[in-house]
């Protein structure tokens, strides 16, 4: 016997260890995380209304004292921010409900989708930085949320 290993090994190995993981979790149904609670579901919901609230009022103030007052984009900025709070009520009574994770899921990508309207315009653009600082942390919230669900995160 050699105490190398042999290339058919190392090659069996590297195949189990890297891709037999990542096709077991593709094989995994949306909002089956059999870890996940509603519980954290309502915690995490939580937690992003609050920076939400904050990300609003900043964002108005910011849109105030900016080029974009009074024009479209201001009043599309807002209305993606409604829209994300909506998906967000939507998840927050799913999670309360107790409704299945595949219904939630759904919910989260409607909130994924609204924030990653909003994300483009703030990168984009420069704003004051309380806005910049209250989207950057209700990003990370809504990035935690979305990794519940194995949805993919706001760059």
């Amino acid at each position: 016997m050699s105490r190398f290993i042999s290339r058919a090994t190392l090659y069996a190995a590297f195949f189990t260890l890297a891709v037999l993981p990542s096709a077991a979790q593709d094989a995994r149904q949306p909002g089956s995380n059999p870890r996940l609670t509603h519980d954290q579901v309502r915690r995490a919901t939580r937690d992003i209304e609050d920076r939400s609230d904050d990300f609003k009022k900043s964002l108005r103030r910011a849109l105030n004292s900016s080029v974009l007052d009074g024009s479209n984009r201001e009043d599309d900025l807002n209305r993606q921010a409604k829209r994300l709070e909506s998906a967000m009520d939507r998840v927050k009574k799913g999670a309360e409900q107790r409704r299945s994770f595949q219904d939630i899921r759904r919910d989260v990508d409607r909130a994924m989708d609204a924030g990653r309207d909003i994300n483009v315009t703030m990168r984009r653009r420069r704003f004051n930085s309380e806005a910049e600082r209250d989207w950057e942390r209700l990003r990370a919230g809504l990035n935690f949320l979305g990794g519940l669900f194995g949805i993919s995160k706001l760059s």
